[in-house]
């Protein structure tokens, strides 16, 4: 009705179409495009755009694979290829997007995408374990001059904690540096490796993988809290000194391992700071520790 009352160029419907795409609806962003054409309006790159990131998000995946194929009829550009891989990736379509990915290299050689595309197929990849063509894709992202992100590492290394197929899969391929590198440290945070090493010697030799963030020195805490809880707490005062800001995964590391380790009375100091933070536990995290009050004072009586 708004855009019946008025005349309107192609930035009112987009806002439209952007809209409706944010709510999920597809179908309707599909007919405020259709509606532009019918008004004389044509659709730019930016009205292509939203509607095939509509069609991702509403899980309208013939629909976008379509419109995709569509648009690159008219025009080709680099954010058309990141939406495309990156919305199969959030749509849980880990082969799909491998798929558009594989093609976009064949076809533009010259055209980079964006590291977005690279640790969102990352994530999908561990997500539905589909380990053998992780190593390629990092070896790709090297081959074209971007670092592997703390992202991608940090997601490798949480992977490896809960799998050790990770670790096997990575270890059958061919070894290369600076992938290979990456593969040891996998292999240690999955306990392939057994040397205990010092929180110093964590921070380096993930540090020599992929830049140092929070969520880096998150899975290295993680790693100290299993049987090096000591060695956690002093890395944590450490990088809460460094500046950097405690998130909620840093707090629940630290409050699920100081109750598995039987410091209960430190485990609910960290929770109330966290509380006080504005950060609530995780529910898995709740039932752990009243899981653990309940066994201890069984064990008491």
């Amino acid at each position: 009705m708004q855009l019946s009352l008025r005349e309107v160029d192609s930035d009112v419907f987009n806002i439209f179409i952007e809209a409706t795409g944010r709510a999920k609806k597809p179908e309707l962003a599909r007919q405020l495009y259709e509606m532009m054409k019918r008004s004389g309006i044509s659709p730019n790159v930016s009205s292509d755009l939203l509607l095939l990131r509509s069609f991702l998000s509403g899980k309208k995946l013939s629909d976008a694979i379509n419109f995709y194929h569509d648009i690159l009829k008219k025009r080709k550009c680099k954010k058309l290829y990141d939406i495309m891989v990156i919305g199969l990736c959030k749509a849980n379509e880990p082969e799909l997007a491998l798929e558009i990915f594989s093609e976009i290299k064949e076809k533009e050689k010259d055209m980079r995408v964006s590291l977005e595309c690279y640790e969102e197929l990352v994530y999908v990849l561990c997500k539905h374990k589909i380990y053998k063509k992780i190593m390629p894709l990092i070896e790709d992202l090297i081959s074209v001059g971007r670092p592997v992100s703390s992202f991608i590492g940090s997601k490798l290394l949480l992977c490896s904690l809960n799998d050790l197929e990770l670790y096997e899969t990575w270890a059958k391929s061919t070894k290369s540096s600076p992938v290979w590198r990456l593969g040891e440290l996998v292999g240690m945070f999955s306990n392939s490796f057994r040397d205990k090493l010092h929180p110093d010697d964590w921070e380096q030799v993930v540090g020599n993988c992929f830049p140092l963030d929070i969520h880096a020195y998150n899975m290295i805490l993680r790693k100290l809290c299993m049987k090096q809880v000591d060695d956690a707490c002093n890395l944590f005062e450490k990088i809460c000194r460094m500046g950097f800001e405690p998130n909620k995964w840093t707090y629940e590391t630290m409050v699920h391992g100081l109750c598995r380790n039987g410091r209960k009375t430190e485990a609910e100091g960290l929770a109330d700071e966290m509380l006080r933070r504005g950060f609530h536990l995780s529910e898995y995290t709740t039932k752990y520790i009243v899981l653990k009050t309940e066994r201890d004072n069984h064990k008491f009586t």
